[in-house]
């Protein structure tokens, strides 16, 4: 195992907060390598760091909040996730397979809505959501009573 001295563990730390607080634009007029040093000189000149901007989701980040969401609503019944629950459309079971097709059906209409919405901010129809927000306007799960 490695061990570091004090010293190392604060220029580390450090290094990563620069690094975090500067971003590719602001490096050129620090230097190629940032060093510790060249980045309090930068700051000591009254330069402050761009702020940070997160990259955009992409459509496999609104595709993984779909996907647990539906999982974690089907877990809520005790099935493994929501292609669990879809496989029960056709048991022998009443209860396991109206609780299944409306898995099923609640899937679809997910995934449907999931996906025009994707395809609609990149037409330019509405603007992007959040991936909270897309959570929030999928379709209700309406389990069989």
């Amino acid at each position: 195992m490695i061990k570091y001295t004090n010293e190392e563990k604060t220029a580390a730390v450090f290094n990563d907060i620069a690094f975090s607080l500067a971003t590719p634009d602001d490096w050129d007029s620090i230097g190629d390598t940032p060093t510790r040093e060249a980045v309090l000189e930068w700051l000591d000149k009254g330069n402050t760091p761009s702020p940070y901007v997160p990259p955009a989701k992409t459509a496999t980040d609104f595709a993984n909040a779909v996907q647990s969401h539906m999982d974690i609503k089907a877990s809520e019944r005790n099935y493994e996730g929501i292609l669990s629950l879809a496989t029960y459309a056709t048991s022998t079971n009443p209860k396991f397979k109206a609780e299944g097709q409306a898995g099923l059906e609640w899937r679809d209409a997910c995934w449907a809505y999931c996906y025009q919405s994707l395809y609609d901010v990149g037409v330019g129809l509405r603007t992007p959501p959040t991936v909270e927000g897309l959570i929030s306007e999928l379709p209700e799960m309406v389990w069989p009573s």
